[in-house]
């Protein structure tokens, strides 16, 4: 299985400060960008989201995985023009 995205990616300050915040650790953003589900948000941006078939594809690879839990529900809003993370947070 292979990433849907390149793992090499900028985060911006923004991103940083709410990783912080919201107890999301730069550890998840690999499997959020490389797994995630991907849609276009029609300003510029594109939202990588772990839902449930995402953690499934993961737990294929992986198998049963603490971690998966923690990031169901996680998502990254990437700037199409240059890969920066600009946002994270967790979808509700």
């Amino acid at each position: 299985m292979s990433y849907s995205r390149p793992v090499q990616y900028k985060v911006s300050n923004h991103a940083k400060t709410r990783m912080q915040q919201r107890g999301i650790t730069q550890d998840y953003l690999p499997l959020v960008l490389g797994y995630g589900q991907k849609e276009y948000d029609g300003r510029g941006g594109i939202r990588y989201f772990m839902n449930k078939r995402s953690i499934k594809k993961l737990e294929k690879l992986l198998g049963p995985v603490p971690l998966l839990d923690k990031i169901q529900g996680v998502y990254a809003v990437v700037n199409v023009e240059n890969d920066a993370v600009l946002t994270v947070s967790h979808r509700h």
